[in-house]
């Protein structure tokens, strides 16, 4: 009976393994964005301008990468470009990672710029308390960089001075994996005052092809005040809609720190503020020909006196939601369970060490196949030494029992 149940515990946990490496592990190819003409666009917007409605001829990545002045960065794990109209970080491909398995396949196109099919990319800014005569940068402003190119080893400083003397920055750099550091900076050599908040967002137009398996997350994804936060994109245009008089409670939530964005089912796109910022953070959906996706936040109100400045920093994490990747960053930048940007499904307690254990094994074997194998054997190994030791304490408890009987018969006779 003890073999029996054995063999069934054994049976479960390989086939929890089996199922948990089909939803963890790419399997099957990706289909990029497709291409398409004619379609309804809205120009970008910042994080509470409304949307008009225009139309214009949907472009490729490559038509629209051509015909602006960009910044260009790579490392090993990405490679893409900033443009230098509005500042805004809209072009990103995973260069260790394919559409499909066929090597020849192109490489997953992450962030597009607005005007292809799919726009998902990010913004930030500034926005004023009350309107004054400050000009501020906006999506139509173009920067000014001191390098052409950024890199882990080069950051790259953005720059604009209005008509007030008033000098805006933004200062980006990388590391070699998917994390980016940005930092807004405002120099006022005016003779005015200025209240200013900063912002910033990511914004995805177009609802994208989920998979809609019920214990796999795809969306909205974020971690404020401690609650991890798991909406698709359904809530979100049900409970976020703009035009709708009341949101639902999560749509606006104040947070120090944590982490907001958007989820697929191998990437991920999330702003990470400063732990000790306080923010004002915002999810909305709204419609005006093409559903429009925003997550982000804004910061606390800035008073800048002349002749002062203010910089006023975040990160930003693109890229693929590899486990040993998202616990460096939280083990080295402090970010409060990035790891559970990982759907770890209903059994994360059993999902989530098993994952620790195989990966540990991958970083000797340098193969999944094998880190599972050795996994395995350990499992059994762990299983064979429990039934030994509950055989043996049987074994002597019985010898106990009979003991106690024949001591019991002696007794009585």
């Amino acid at each position: 009976m003890n073999e029996q149940k054995n063999l069934y515990l054994a049976i479960g946990i390989s086939i929890a393994i089996i199922i948990f490496f089909q939803i963890l592990l790419p399997s099957q190819p990706i289909q990029p964005p497709s291409e398409k003409s004619n379609e309804v666009l809205e120009p970008a917007t910042s994080i509470d301008e409304k949307n008009n409605e225009n139309v214009k001829e949907i472009k490729t990545r490559e038509e629209i990468i051509n015909e602006s002045q960009r910044v260009s960065f790579k490392n090993t794990s990405i490679e893409g470009s900033i443009n230098l109209k509005g500042g805004i970080l809209d072009d990103l491909i995973l260069s260790k990672y394919k559409t499909s398995l066929d090597t020849s396949s192109n490489n997953i196109q992450l962030l597009l710029p607005d005007g292809t099919s799919n726009p998902y990319y990010i913004e930030t800014g500034w926005k004023e308390l009350k309107d004054s005569n400050i000009d501020l940068p906006n999506l139509d402003t173009l920067w000014e960089t001191n390098s052409p190119t950024l890199s882990s080893s080069s950051p790259v400083t953005l720059t604009w001075t209005n008509k007030q003397n008033i000098t805006f920055k933004i200062n980006y750099s990388i590391d070699d994996e998917y994390m980016f550091s940005i930092t807004q900076e405002i120099i006022n050599n005016s003779n005015n005052r200025i209240e200013v908040f900063p912002y910033r967002l990511i914004k995805r137009i177009n609802t994208p092809e989920t998979i809609n398996f019920f214990i796999l997350h795809e969306g909205l994804i974020s971690l404020i005040n401690d609650e991890l936060l798991e909406k698709n994109y359904d809530d979100l245009a049900d409970d976020c809609t703009s035009s709708l008089q009341t949101n639902k409670t999560f749509c606006d939530n104040k947070s120090k720190g944590g982490w907001l964005g958007f989820t697929d089912k191998y990437w991920m796109s999330v702003l990470i503020p400063d732990a000790d910022q306080s923010i004002n953070v915002n999810y909305r959906h709204s419609n005006n020909g093409r559903d429009n996706y925003r997550a982000g936040y804004v910061g606390q109100i800035y008073d800048i006196m002349p002749n002062s400045s203010l910089k006023y920093d975040g990160k930003l994490f693109v890229g693929a939601k590899k486990l040993d990747i998202l616990s460096s960053y939280a083990d080295n930048l402090s970010i409060p369970r990035f790891t559970d940007a990982i759907d770890w499904g209903w059994f994360s307690f059993l999902t989530k060490p098993v994952s620790y254990a195989i990966n540990w094994f991958y970083g000797y074997a340098g193969n999944f196949g094998l880190a599972i194998i050795a996994f395995t054997i350990l499992m059994r190994l762990i299983l064979f030494s429990s039934c030994t030791s509950f055989i043996q304490i049987n074994g002597k408890n019985e010898k106990i029992t009979t003991r106690y009987a024949k001591i019991k018969r002696d007794i009585s006779k």
